[in-house]
């Protein structure tokens, strides 16, 4: 089996390793945009705190069905993610920012 894990640590790619704190900044803003805690995006997903917490790190590099997963409900709860290209956002619809208030 071959995969991140069988590297050493410092030989991950910087682009891979890039991508995955633009990822991980990205679900911080989002949950923060939503009010959410660690805890309640791990309910929402059916994940644990722990993982979120590794993910928003950028201690693990998630899955795709993960990363998938992650945007659809912050999507579905009214916040985009937008990460490439050295730059990252949040969009947050208005009726979401309606509803928090």
């Amino acid at each position: 089996m071959h995969g991140i894990f069988d590297r050493p640590l410092n030989s991950e790619p910087s682009a891979e390793r890039g991508q995955r704190l633009q990822f991980a900044a990205c679900v911080r803003m989002g949950r923060a945009a939503l009010g959410w805690s660690q805890c309640d995006l791990a309910r929402h997903l059916g994940m644990t705190q722990r993982a979120i917490n590794r993910l928003e790190l950028g201690h693990t590099e998630p899955r795709r069905r993960t990363t998938l997963a992650i945007e659809a409900i912050l999507r579905q709860s009214g916040v985009a993610l937008n990460y490439g290209d050295d730059s990252v956002s949040v969009t947050v619809t208005t009726q979401t920012i309606d509803h928090k208030a």
